[in-house]
């Protein structure tokens, strides 16, 4: 038996985990790209709001990112060649977000 969650449910779900600091854009841009990722690839998925944290980083910015990377990329190219890099608008569209899937 398995609980089939809404979009906006499992973005409640992120935004309850105190130890990921999601923002609402983020958490909604991550849920919407993983359920794109069921869809793609037909198999479903458990809602493991732990593994999600653990797999996934989000930046106020591209800037910050690239920064945090800087080891081993100097540009967004560099990164999304390791990695998947999700970018969104953030609140108000002041700042562009990024989300960062660990590798």
């Amino acid at each position: 038996m398995k609980l089939q969650l809404s979009t906006e449910q499992a973005v409640d779900l992120l935004m309850e985990d105190d130890n990921a600091g999601w923002t609402h854009e983020g958490a909604r841009a991550l849920v919407l790209h993983l359920e794109s990722e069921e869809e793609d690839d037909g198999q479903e998925r458990d809602f493991n709001r732990v593994e999600i944290r653990c797999e996934w980083s989000e930046y106020p910015t591209l800037a910050a990112a690239l920064e945090e990377y800087s080891e081993c990329c100097d540009t967004l190219w560099e990164l999304e060649e390791r990695t998947t890099v999700l970018r969104f608008p953030s609140f108000g569209n002041v700042f562009e977000g990024v989300l960062i899937r660990a590798f």
